[in-house]
């Protein structure tokens, strides 16, 4: 998925000889930026495309809600069509990133 100057969606006008009538603007990918938090890390890059997640992992010695269980040690977060990060799970509040504790 991508956007047209913030649109979602695109028209083309088909002219007589049969081909589009070439728009003015190009499709572009959306993209996430994949923020550094706090006592966690991230093994990809600095952004994430399209419909794309991402998976942190708490650093040693912290976990989600403080919690040592290891099982709570990692979260992902998705590329939202609004170019957002949308954090997934329940240590996330209302889309915000979850915190790793010690």
């Amino acid at each position: 998925s991508g956007s047209l100057d913030g649109l979602t969606s695109l028209s083309l006008v088909c002219k007589s000889d049969g081909h589009f009538v070439s728009p003015t603007s190009a499709c572009s990918p959306i993209t996430c930026p994949v923020p550094a938090l706090d006592n966690a890390s991230v093994p990809l890059s600095t952004l994430v495309f399209g419909a794309d997640s991402v998976q942190y992992t708490c650093t040693t010695g912290h976990y989600l809600s403080g919690s040592a269980d290891p099982a709570l040690q990692t979260f992902s977060a998705s590329c939202g069509v609004d170019a957002k990060l949308n954090f997934e799970g329940e240590a996330a509040e209302a889309g915000d990133a979850p915190a790793c504790e010690p």
